[in-house]
């Protein structure tokens, strides 16, 4: 019964946990026999639904600061030291515990400040689990990306424990080993994978009914966890439109003073609809006939995975991940961009009422989650062989 372990830092946003969330539940429905463990640093058990075969492990919340990208406890009032410390003993406690066969750190190689370091060293000290690391297409600037990593020991950390590096994305639109000028240690480890479509495995839950209850032909906003969304979620709502209702997802992680404001507005605007919440967008996105989103990967990813008329309204910082990968997208034709300082109700209006931009020639490579099934069963290889007693006994109990 093959194990796989999962490991996001979390701190900002839900980027992280979502696309191993995904993985997990790709990897699951295709070996019923699997099983996955994510070590998180979101409440999932709360705010999202577990797939057959999968639970979690939830971290002590820390949180990154928008502003200078620096981290903090987000719940607990002890010094970031102490949480540091706490978190490291958890997550290496769980992943030994769990004794995976296979474990995906995803984007940090070392985790926050290095916390999933003593897992990693004694997971490859044992000898049984593969180990992988996840990244996504953009990290930040290269410059900022090669300063950091040597600094933090990244590509050393690689070298040493790792077997591969995924890559969540096409080198025919951004090419993160040759634009941030990784060595060859690193590289000849690196598996593009192609973009996550989260349409398959495609359980909307939580979000079924909130369609159901809305009007054809409205405009989709989403902004991520929403920790730093207001000024996009509030300037999509004021952005009456003639064109079509409007429908704006605040995030779990929005303000309450900017949840409360998106509440009157919606109050004096019958064509405005409020969702504070839903785990999965993937029905909302289907039946969006427009989608403003920012430029996080998962929410880019949903919206250009059904050829969505798509307007991308990058952050900027502490990273410019964003920006970049909107930049590179806008270049093929694939979305529209408008910078961040140029939000208004007036700039999202003016893109809701343009005509229906033509469909782009180039097509995304959305092929990851078959692509990360064909790695997984080459590392794991004879452990990845049919269980077949319990298939047997399971088809004879359902008989």
């Amino acid at each position: 019964m093959p194990r796989i372990a999962f490991y996001s830092h979390d701190t900002m946003g839900l980027g992280h946990v979502r696309r191993n969330l995904l993985l997990a539940e790709s990897l699951t429905s295709r070996d019923p026999t699997m099983t996955a463990l994510l070590v998180s640093g979101v409440h999932l058990g709360a705010a999202f639904h577990m797939p057959p075969n999968v639970d979690c492990v939830t971290l002590p919340a820390i949180a990154k600061h928008a502003e200078d990208g620096a981290y903090g406890s987000r719940h607990l009032a002890v010094p970031l030291t102490r949480m540091t410390r706490l978190r490291m003993r958890t997550t290496r406690a769980a992943l030994l515990a769990f004794d995976p066969d296979l474990v995906v750190i995803d984007n940090v190689p070392r985790g926050a400040m290095g916390e999933a370091e003593p897992a990693l060293a004694a997971l490859k000290a044992r000898g049984r689990a593969r180990l992988v690391l996840g990244l996504r297409d953009v990290l930040d600037e290269p410059e900022t990306v090669a300063r950091e990593w040597r600094r933090s020991g990244h590509h050393e950390a690689i070298a040493r424990y790792y077997d591969q590096v995924w890559v969540y994305g096409d080198p025919a639109i951004y090419d993160v080993a040759r634009e941030c000028g990784f060595p060859p240690s690193t590289c000849c480890r690196i598996e593009y994978v192609g973009y996550l479509d989260r349409r398959r495995p495609c359980r909307p839950y939580g979000a079924a009914e909130a369609v159901d209850a809305l009007p054809p032909e409205f405009a989709l906003c989403m902004t991520g966890g929403g920790q730093d969304g207001s000024m996009l979620a509030l300037a999509f709502a004021r952005a009456r439109s003639r064109r079509c209702p409007r429908v704006v997802v605040g995030g779990p992680f929005l303000p309450d003073a900017a949840r409360q404001e998106l509440r009157d507005l919606a109050r004096t605007d019958p064509d405005l609809r409020v969702l504070n919440f839903v785990s999965d967008a993937t029905s909302l996105v289907e039946k969006a006939s427009r989608v403003v989103t920012m430029g996080g990967y998962n929410s880019v990813c949903e919206a250009l995975a059904y050829a969505k008329p798509t307007l991308i309204v990058p952050r900027e910082w502490p990273r410019r991940e964003q920006a970049i990968r909107a930049e590179r997208l806008a270049t093929l034709g694939l979305a529209d961009v408008l910078p961040w300082t140029k939000i208004s109700d007036h700039a999202i209006r003016r893109w809701l009422e343009a005509a229906v931009p033509p469909r782009p020639a180039v097509a995304m490579n959305f092929g990851a989650l078959d692509r990360v099934g064909e790695l997984v069963t080459r590392l794991l290889g004879a452990r990845m062989r049919p269980a077949w007693p319990a298939v047997i006994g399971r088809r004879l109990r359902a008989s």
